[in-house]
């Protein structure tokens, strides 16, 4: 939108914010004036002086939900921002409720606190607009990068791999010796690097991995029997890793009552929320698009046939279909209908089936 003259405006709770618009080098007359917050900082630095002298200093963050922040972050959006005009394009990126769910878990009275939150922050956002009469004009994205899932179990990945034999490491040395493998943690999955792709080291690990406790999903870069290659999950960029896994989950409730618990691999405890694995409670994002661009009433008659079909198959044969935690299991209930076992899906679900078990107790 920049190089096309339009100014943009980017405003974030957290440092991510400025990866939208991240370039320091302002070469238009557009650039040079579409400002990007994130966590307290500003491109340019003039930005922040402005948003300072109107509404005070960056809060420091003292408890959760993190309201503080968000709530400052907004104000910087809509009274300064957005004070003269409302640019074409305009980012809001808050910190709730995610960190709140980090901190506590999925239902928590902490986390719905940070619900409320957001939804205070939306209410200031649609209030500007429509004080500036442009509100019927906008179009609006409310969206979610992720869904969340309470941590049932906490282990070390790396330290599994050390205790069966293998050199593994967090951190390795320069230049790695071979055969070592850095295990990058991303909560709900891991990335496994192997800095001399020797592949019979690779098949040693996933042989440990399909029949660990804490597995689900594998993919890999080759072909492997009981994985999916990087590439069918269209993941296989030149610095992806050699071996990526989703932990097992299941469907079982929090404290709270809120579905869906994984294995976690460092960073939380069990009880904490966390995300990040192929649990559908992970990947039950939030999307509401609304505005004068998007037509109302309308389905995607494609989707609806689909799960039509799926229901229809369920209860007619009785069919296996994907149990919470991804095996194939006989079910007549629609409503657990996750995936049909016909043609890709079901090839994919054999594929998978020898790692994918129900998730481990807590030790």
């Amino acid at each position: 939108m920049q190089k096309a003259g339009f100014r943009t405006a980017i405003a974030g709770s957290k440092p991510v914010a400025q990866l939208v618009d991240r370039t320091r080098a302002r070469a238009t007359e557009a650039a040079r004036h579409s400002p990007v917050l994130y966590r307290g900082k500003a491109i340019p630095a003039s930005a922040l002086r402005e948003i300072t002298a109107a509404i005070g200093p960056f809060p420091k963050r003292k408890n959760f939900p993190n309201d503080e922040e968000d709530a400052w972050t907004t104000r910087a959006l809509t009274d300064i921002f957005w004070k003269d005009d409302v640019p074409k394009f305009s980012l809001l990126w808050l910190s709730e409720p995610d960190l709140s769910q980090h901190e506590t878990a999925p239902g928590s009275p902490t986390a719905r606190a940070a619900l409320k939150s957001s939804d205070d922050n939306l209410a200031k956002v649609l209030a500007t607009l429509k004080a500036k009469g442009i509100l019927a004009s906008t179009d609006l994205f409310i969206v979610s990068d992720h869904g969340f899932s309470t941590i049932g179990a906490a282990i070390d990945v790396a330290a599994r791999l050390r205790e069966t034999g293998f050199d593994a490491a967090r951190e390795l040395p320069l230049p790695p010796r071979p055969g070592q493998i850095l295990v990058i943690s991303l909560g709900g999955s891991v990335e496994f690097y192997l800095p001399d792709h020797d592949p019979a080291v690779t098949s040693k690990l996933i042989d440990f991995l399909q029949r660990s406790e804490f597995a689900a999903v594998i993919l890999t870069r080759a072909p492997h029997p009981g994985t999916f290659t990087l590439a069918e999950a269209h993941l296989d960029a030149p610095n992806a890793p050699d071996v990526l896994i989703s932990n097992r989950w299941n469907d079982r409730p929090n404290e709270f009552g809120v579905p869906g618990e994984f294995i976690s691999d460092l960073g939380k405890s069990a009880g904490q929320g966390s995300h990040s694995s192929l649990s559908p409670h992970d990947m039950n994002n939030l999307l509401v698009a609304t505005g004068p661009d998007f037509r109302t009433g309308w389905k995607n008659q494609t989707f609806e046939r689909q799960r039509r079909r799926r229901a229809h198959h369920s209860l007619a044969s009785g069919t296996a279909i994907a149990a919470p935690d991804g095996r194939p299991r006989p079910d007549r209930s629609p409503a657990r209908s996750e995936s049909r076992t016909r043609g890709k899906t079901s090839r994919a679900a054999r594929r998978a089936r020898p790692r994918r078990e129900h998730l481990a107790p807590n030790p």
